[in-house]
């Protein structure tokens, strides 16, 4: 054979064929929120979504992160906030 590794455990493959679908899912609701709104909304707030959701999972198994990765998430924050209330003209 060509592969010397062991093939993974039944969880492991569970686990990437869940991170998958829920991956399909997500990016076919970003498509579907572009196409009905303001495209300027939709990405950032998805982009700010897609980081925030590993540092939320972070928190719970790991702890709070340091301030400055804080500090960095409250100016993200602030950035989605001034795009999507500036005009769409």
């Amino acid at each position: 054979m060509f592969f010397t590794e062991p093939f993974p455990n039944q969880h492991v493959v569970i686990y990437s064929l869940l991170a998958g679908a829920v991956g399909t899912i997500g990016i076919m609701l970003l498509y579907y929120a572009m196409s009905i709104g303001v495209m300027s909304i939709a990405a950032p707030v998805a982009a700010l979504l897609g980081a925030a959701i590993p540092v939320i999972f972070g928190i719970f198994t790991e702890g709070l992160p340091e301030y400055l990765t804080l500090i960095g998430f409250a100016f993200a924050l602030f950035a989605v906030w001034m795009i999507s209330s500036a005009d769409a003209d």
